[in-house]
């Protein structure tokens, strides 16, 4: 673990940072910057505390109990069980089961601020892996020192971690800290040249999980299968960690397959993944336009560069530094008395365990990854590789100094420009818009009647405050014959739009409403 005192004063200095830099956007209303990834997981969270996790099989479901809410899809996938219960199946599980079952053990209610202390303590924990991957290719105390320094200073303030990190919850952010954790072990293993139950059954347990968590896991797993059949033959038990990754990795699809064919069906199971799949990778705007399908890839350029634009320009700064150097200049060698010899090895192994499937999960999952939360996957590579030749390049410490607290400023800059403080964000919206609006349902309607909107933002949000699923209707009568349709008699259609609120109640009475 870490050994160096001063690297735990610095990791808990600057997370308490971030933190205070958080402050004045922690707890307030769900609101804008995919702050609707939050509203959905709450939401689920809450069904399985309040009905108890069992009632829904373990699977993540949205619709709130009574009949009244069933048959809403309200953003699940299509998948719909036999009680008119929709899921949310784009991910494995683990994901919700983590923050579900600490609020258990710990008897903490399931709120907005529970999740976001959650979502700050993986932070925390990505940052020690962070420093654990450093002490394994330097040696110099005094190099590690000062990488350790710099790289948690850009972990902890770019701009996509700090938002992200905290006030966006979905399961990518565990995904981030397992794919550290996961590489971590691996590279371990390999620096070693030797493995040991414990390093075994560790990598076993991180495979699985993270596998059970996100589809980056199988990617990690397919690279690090990859890396050992190609090289380091002659590591010890190559082959048992082999059949490791690969037993991990089945047993958490076959698991997640279970699972989610349990809901509905094995062929209703393949039909929704299939809508999904082809949804996520934008393989269908091929048949449409090419042109739009790569649009998706300069958007995913665009999130990098609003999560973390300081240190990329770094990053090529450096890049153009080196080159310069190695061709026109002196080259400046790693000094054996600064890194240690297994040093250049682990640097290839971490770049091939986290750019290669990163880059894998971009290109197959391209229409998601126009989600800025999905670049938060190489917040951890990014610090390391970044830290590590800025300390390699600028040997004083008082221009490192100064360069790190530069690329701090602007870090943070960026992330209230995106993110301002207060009461209305930088494009004049009101942070409390959603909140009022679905506080104002849950104040209006009574527990038997089905909710229905007309106009206004179905959001996540929306739905979260109201604590009710809403069916969206384009007139009263459709509002009418869904009512028909299932059988029920009562509702309410509410009329909701940025300035205005109201309200009509529905009753049907021998097949007739009034």
């Amino acid at each position: 673990m870490l050994q160096n005192n001063k690297h735990i004063i610095y990791i808990l200095t600057l997370f308490l940072i971030s933190v205070g830099i958080r402050v004045p956007n922690l707890n307030r209303p769900l609101s804008y910057h995919h702050e609707f990834v939050t509203a959905h997981v709450l939401r689920i969270l809450e069904i399985w505390n309040e009905e108890g996790i069992s009632k829904s099989n373990y699977n993540p479901k949205v619709n709130y109990k009574g009949e009244e809410n069933k048959f809403i899809k309200n953003q699940g996938t299509d998948l719909v069980d036999k009680e008119g219960n929709y899921y949310y199946l784009s991910y494995p599980p683990f994901g919700y089961y983590l923050p579900y079952f600490i609020a258990q053990l710990t008897r903490q209610n399931i709120s907005v601020s529970f999740l976001q202390i959650f979502n700050m303590a993986l932070h925390l924990i990505g940052c020690i892996i962070i420093a654990l991957i450093l002490r394994l290719f330097t040696f110099s105390k005094d190099i590690l020192n000062k990488t350790v320094l710099v790289a948690a200073s850009f972990y902890f303030l770019a701009p996509g971690p700090l938002w992200f990190h905290s006030n966006t919850y979905m399961v990518d952010m565990l995904s981030e800290v397992l794919l550290l954790i996961q590489v971590y072990i691996l590279s371990l293993i390999i620096v070693r040249r030797k493995t040991n139950i414990v390093l075994l059954l560790s990598l076993f347990a991180i495979t699985f999980f993270h596998c059970y968590t996100e589809w980056l896991g199988y990617f990690v797993s397919l690279s690090c299968i990859g890396i050992l059949l190609s090289r380091y033959r002659t590591l010890d038990a190559r082959k048992n960690i082999i059949i490791g990754i690969s037993m991990a990795s089945l047993i958490a699809l076959s698991l997640t397959l279970y699972q989610y064919a349990s809901i509905g069906g094995v062929d209703a199971f393949i039909e929704t993944a299939n809508n999904k799949l082809q949804q996520r990778t934008g393989w269908n705007q091929l048949t449409d336009s090419l042109g739009s399908y790569l649009l998706n890839f300069v958007q995913i350029g665009i999130n990098y560069g609003t999560s973390y634009l300081p240190i990329i320009l770094l990053l090529l700064g450096l890049l153009i530094m080196s080159f310069i150097r190695n061709r026109f200049i002196t080259p400046a060698p790693f000094s054996p008395d600064s890194y240690r010899e297994e040093g250049s090895t682990t640097l290839k192994v971490l770049l091939i365990l986290t750019v290669l499937p990163i880059t894998l999960h971009h290109m197959v999952f391209s229409n998601f990854s126009g989600h800025d939360f999905a670049v938060l996957k190489s917040a951890g590579i990014l610090s390391i590789i970044v830290s590590f030749l800025l300390v390699h390049y600028v040997k004083q410490s008082r221009l490192l100094a100064v360069i790190t607290i530069i690329i701090g400023i602007c870090n943070v800059s960026i992330y209230y420009f995106i993110n301002r403080p207060g009461e209305v964000s930088f494009r004049g919206k009101s942070y409390d818009h959603y909140l009022k609006q679905g506080s104002y349902i849950n104040q209006i309607v009574q527990k038997d009647e089905v909710v229905f909107l007309k106009g206004g933002d179905l959001s996540p949000q929306v739905v979260y405050y109201a604590k009710r699923n809403i069916k969206k209707v384009e007139s009263i009568a459709d509002a009418r014959q869904y009512l028909i349709e299932v059988s029920l008699d009562k509702g309410v259609l509410f009329y909701l739009d940025n300035s205005h609120m109201d309200y009509e109640r529905i009753r049907i009475v021998d097949n007739t409403s009034k």
